[in-house]
């Protein structure tokens, strides 16, 4: 048995220049455990300033997204010889490839999250799946959310069983409440009304998240119900979605937005949530949806079916199958007791399973038997 060694002090580097609710959570459940973290993103300063504390200090300033590689290279290796953190927790691509090739240099210890599967592999583009490969083969330790996600590191990228940990994101579900005044103002700003069927897709505009197959879908769909509503939220340009929705002659009934800070609200004020990604490891936005009381269809990919209580709390269909997911879309418009039914199995199945104490329990456990 490992003999498990305190954390003191930790660097958290990322690659973004958003630090979204899992990266800011982790570091507020490691201060919060008396250990300092030093951070910053290979992007540069944060888009929103992470919470102040004592013993978190961001470093983003220093970087810039336009620095070479190799310039991120020598300034995290600078940070690491001037702080001498015990152990380096990386997040995303660029700061997983940066992060265990420094870690090795300096002979520090290297956990490297990994937040998606095979995203790299099906681009086609080879460089960046053996990139992929590198880095978990650099790091001491790899961390993913779901046991699909290892599942492909350990079939697919030939990474060690015992190398890689499952931590399913935990989640401070108390925070999340929005009055009814509140909702009612966020569904009329989404163009939904209390006569139409509402439906919300949340991700970010990439090809690689679905958005046409749920178009697809929606098609189907708007022809049975005559008043259905669908709205899409996300990171991104949205450019060539708005182009797609205006070819197809949808735009009164397809309403398309920018990244909106009040996204459990926008959740709430829908009536179904649908997930069409086809690259996800693990969804934030699959448990935010059924914390909110709404039921939720989303494709068979990666960790859904450990998110999804299939036919308790949503529907999970074949990936690519715009039929199906518009038949489970129908099924639910036409048994709203059965989404009643969905809403509630699917509060209590997430905040049993996907706390925040039980995040980081896992996680600094983890930590201390990794040094």
């Amino acid at each position: 048995m490992k003999k498990k060694v305190p954390v003191k002090r930790i660097l958290v580097m990322t690659s973004s220049e958003w630090a979204g609710p899992y990266i800011r959570d982790l570091i507020f459940g490691l201060s919060n455990q008396g250990i300092e973290v030093i951070y910053f993103s290979l992007s540069g300063t944060l888009k929103k300033a992470l919470p102040e504390s004592k013993l978190v200090t961001d470093l983003s300033s220093g970087f810039s997204v336009a620095d070479s590689i190799v310039k991120k290279t020598f300034k995290t290796f600078n940070v690491i010889k001037r702080n001498k953190p015990n152990l380096i927790l990386t997040h995303f691509f660029l700061a997983g490839l940066v992060g265990t090739v420094v870690g090795k240099l300096s002979g520090t210890t290297v956990v490297l999250t990994r937040h998606h599967i095979d995203e790299n592999f099906i681009s086609g583009k080879r460089i960046l799946f053996f990139l992929d490969r590198l880095s978990t083969f650099l790091a001491n330790h790899v961390v993913v959310c779901s046991q699909a996600a290892k599942k492909w590191l350990c079939e697919v990228e030939k990474c060690k069983d015992s190398k890689v940990t499952v931590i399913n994101q935990g989640f401070f579900f108390d925070e999340s409440e929005y009055s009814s005044p509140e909702i009612a103002r966020i569904k009329l700003e989404l163009g939904f009304t209390d006569e139409s069927f509402n439906l919300i897709c949340i991700c970010r505009y990439t090809v690689g998240k679905g958005h046409e197959l749920l178009l697809e879908a929606f098609k189907e769909v708007s022809n049975q119900i005559p008043k259905v509503k669908l709205a899409f939220v996300g990171h991104g340009d949205p450019g060539w979605l708005k182009d797609i929705v205006h070819t197809a002659g949808l735009e009164n009934c397809v309403k398309i937005f920018e990244q909106r800070p009040d996204i459990f609200g926008c959740i709430a004020a829908a009536d179904v949530v649908v997930h069409p990604s086809l690259v996800d490891s693990f969804s934030q936005l699959v448990i935010e949806a059924q914390f909110a009381g709404r039921p939720i269809v989303a494709f068979d990919i990666a960790a859904a079916e450990e998110q999804i209580l299939e036919g308790k709390t949503g529907f999970v269909v074949e990936p690519r199958d715009t039929h199906a997911m518009a038949e489970k879309i129908l099924l639910l418009f036409q048994n709203p007791e059965l989404r009643t039914e969905f809403g509630r199995n699917g509060f209590n199945h997430v905040t049993s399973k996907f706390t925040h104490n039980r995040m980081m329990a896992e996680t600094i456990t983890l930590l201390e038997g990794t040094l």
